[in-house]
């Protein structure tokens, strides 16, 4: 089933609002497998950075220590433009 731009912020939305840990793990496996759509989305950089910021406060929260380091490295190459 192919599903809309539209469609697939919507059910992220609502996901968000329905179960916030999955909402998290589902945006982290998405950041994992399309680490480069992260990088380079065209949202200002304050907010991408206060959204990962959010997820690795919520995986520390779950003592997975392994997404944090990789939601932090996803961090510092957004901000150095995507340079390694």
């Amino acid at each position: 089933m192919d599903i809309t731009r539209r469609e697939f912020i919507e059910e992220m939305k609502r996901l968000r609002a329905e179960d916030p840990a999955k909402f998290m793990k589902t945006v982290l496996d998405i950041m994992k497998k399309y680490p480069d759509l992260a990088i380079s989305d065209d949202a200002p950089l304050e907010k991408k950075a206060a959204a990962l910021d959010r997820m690795v406060e919520h995986f520390v929260g779950l003592e997975e220590y392994e997404a944090c380091a990789y939601i932090t490295d996803l961090k510092k190459k957004i901000e150095d433009g995507g340079k390694e």
